[in-house]
């Protein structure tokens, strides 16, 4: 049998790479240490979600907590599944999927339409157009919250999918955006 690494290296020096690949270790490399510490702590909050889901009852509410399940099982997923009518998952689910499937192709929509008229077309007020985009980038959402529960109730939409999905379109960043491409 051929020894295939001696023609890799052959190979690889011809092509001016060094025989022997450098590998930087965590230890030498202290903000991969950080990054690699950070994504463990983010990912604990999941790690307990999915344990918790597999522990029993019992187990769940247990003093001192434990870490991994002693017996895992899926019934509590099958008690979600098979009552319907008090946690309809499959109807959320669906919600979900039709708000933000929807929310996304009316945003690009509207995005692409007002962005293509701002970067290509000339228009009295464009300039006013723009200021006021810019203004409005600079307004956090969460001062148009209130103001915008007002107008979905007063409108009568509220605790509605088109409540959700139509409150939001046209986004200013999404326009400047497109208008920048």
């Amino acid at each position: 049998i051929k020894d295939h690494r001696a023609d890799c290296r052959r190979i690889s020096s011809q092509a001016g790479f060094a025989a022997e690949a450098h590998v930087t270790t965590i230890a030498k490399n202290p903000s991969a240490l950080a990054f690699v510490a950070l994504a463990g702590a983010f990912s604990l909050p999941i790690y307990g979600m999915v344990v918790t889901s597999l522990k029993s009852e019992d187990e769940n509410i247990a003093w001192p907590p434990t870490f991994w399940p002693g017996e895992c099982t899926l019934e509590n997923y099958r008690e979600v599944v098979s009552h319907p009518e008090d946690t309809p998952v499959f109807l959320w689910f669906r919600n979900s999927l039709v708000a933000a499937t929807s929310y996304s192709v009316l945003s690009v929509a509207i995005a692409l339409l007002a962005g293509y008229a701002l970067a290509r077309m000339e228009f009295p007020g464009k300039r006013l157009y723009l200021i006021l985009l810019l203004v409005g980038m600079a307004v956090p959402a969460i001062v148009l919250l209130i103001p915008s529960f007002i107008v979905v109730d007063a409108l009568g939409r509220t605790d509605t999918q088109k409540a959700i999905i139509f409150h939001k379109l046209g986004n200013t960043f999404e326009i400047l955006l497109i208008a920048q491409y």
